[in-house]
């Protein structure tokens, strides 16, 4: 004779965070930055970089009066006007931006599409317990 039947226990099935998604990417939409963009500095990545990585080398101890790469006078109304290109501000910000992106791709990726696909995940999740409790239903 057989006992009352087992009850296998199923994994929670997790969705995204959708509304707190949704709140993260508005508040993040909502942010402004200043920032003064050097047009020749926008329009070439490889010389953005090359002069973001020489201003911090021409500011570290304190403003440089030559330029170190071709030794003319370096005016300091240029090192602000870079600085105001390339600030920490904006950095930090495209920073914020890109891992808010990440979010929404890994939500978007995990997120079950339809009810087949909810369907399916759980029963991967009964058939992944059932066969821990296999024991149980004999």
């Amino acid at each position: 004779m057989r006992g009352p039947p087992q009850f296998v226990t199923l994994n929670p099935v997790q969705f995204p965070e959708l509304t707190k998604l949704r709140n993260e990417v508005r508040d993040t939409l909502r942010k402004t930055v200043v920032s003064n963009v050097i047009d020749e500095l926008a329009a070439n990545s490889d010389v953005s970089a090359w002069v973001r990585h020489g201003l911090a080398l021409h500011t570290q101890n304190g403003d440089a009066a030559t330029c170190k790469f071709c030794k003319q006078p370096l005016p300091e109304v240029r090192l602000r006007r870079l600085e105001a290109h390339i600030n920490d501000e904006f950095r930090r910000f495209s920073q914020e931006l890109q891992q808010v992106y990440d979010r929404i791709r890994t939500a978007a990726t995990n997120f079950p599409t339809s009810r087949s696909s909810i369907r399916t995940v759980c029963i991967r999740s009964f058939e992944r317990n059932s066969t821990k409790h296999a024991g149980h239903f004999s």
